[in-house]
């Protein structure tokens, strides 16, 4: 008798501490993960800063090479453009019938969103870049990596200014959503475009080691076009004589 009520007595006391231990139905439910990475801690090294310039890479690649023969892609091409028609009946996506072209049209959606992930992800660089947890080899390890997230994101938004005209400049990372992105003008767009390209040109080098990577030669050419894009538009706006200024700068790179 007295071994059955010790054993009563051991769950009544498990009981109790389990009543007493018990947490509300929100708290129990809560999630407290051991670690959860941010922007802030997912970066220890450059080698991973360099894996999302490589991403950017791999991105413009496909762009160039479709190995998925993407519709869209052929239409940012120009395949079926006023540039470059292509019958219905032929292979390819005719984007030159503006009677069934409209705002919501998934060619516009898809080249609008896919150069603001070369941005997005250009901005992620930069901003690892600048952790305090990351050790370069040298300055010009990081500054290479930097100019190579600058040039990107300058060549992107060149790409819009062409396709969209003025468009949101956006250079920092969004931890919480955002709505009120303003619109810059076309000019503003090339603008910012040619400042970073100028900024970095000579961080690029002259050739490198590793085959595929941006060299100096390659921000000259874009200058060289940005340039002439922003005379193009400075001419149409009646501002000539700041276009003309603009035309010169595109054959000065242009001849580098």
């Amino acid at each position: 008798m007295k071994k059955i009520k010790y054993i009563a007595g051991i769950w009544f006391l498990l009981l109790l501490l389990c009543m007493v231990r018990c947490e509300s139905d929100k708290e129990f439910l809560k999630e407290k993960p051991e670690t959860f990475y941010t922007v802030d801690n997912a970066f220890s090294t450059s080698a991973q800063i360099d894996q999302v310039l490589v991403s950017i890479y791999s991105h413009l690649r496909d762009l160039w090479a479709n190995p998925g023969e993407s519709g869209w892609i052929f239409v940012f091409r120009g395949n079926g453009t006023d540039m470059f028609d292509v019958a219905s009946i032929r292979r390819g996506s005719t984007f030159n019938n503006y009677g069934v072209i409209n705002p919501d049209n998934g060619n516009f959606y898809e080249n609008y969103t896919t150069w603001y992930y070369v941005i997005s992800r250009a901005n992620l660089a930069l901003y690892a870049a600048e952790l305090p947890q990351i050790a370069w080899s040298s300055d010009a390890e990081k500054a290479y990596a930097v100019a190579q997230a600058r040039f990107f994101r300058a060549f992107a938004y060149r790409n819009l200014a062409e396709l969209f005209g003025g468009v949101p400049i956006v250079t920092e990372i969004s931890t919480v959503p955002k709505y009120d992105f303003k619109r810059a003008t076309r000019i503003e767009t090339y603008q910012f475009a040619i400042t970073e390209m100028e900024a970095i040109e000579n961080d690029l080098p002259e050739t490198t080691i590793i085959g595929g990577r941006l060299v100096k030669g390659a921000a000259q050419h874009k200058l060289c076009e940005l340039y002439l894009a922003m005379g193009t538009q400075l001419a149409a706006d009646g501002n000539a004589g700041d276009a003309s200024a603009a035309f010169a700068k595109s054959i000065n790179f242009g001849n580098k």
